[in-house]
């Protein structure tokens, strides 16, 4: 997120585009960092296919 955050402004995107945009780059750097976590639902967890 940072180098995103850094290189957007050169751009010069609308701002609303901008702030849609970062609520999706969050929202799908959260759910990969819940699907890599160990447990339920991660790798290794109840349902994961070897």
């Amino acid at each position: 997120m940072a180098a995103w955050e850094r290189s957007i402004d050169g751009l010069e995107p609308a701002p609303e585009f901008r702030e849609e945009r970062r609520a999706v780059l969050h929202l799908t750097f959260d759910r990969l960092a819940e699907a890599t976590a160990p447990g339920p639902g991660g790798p290794g967890g109840p349902g994961d296919v070897v």
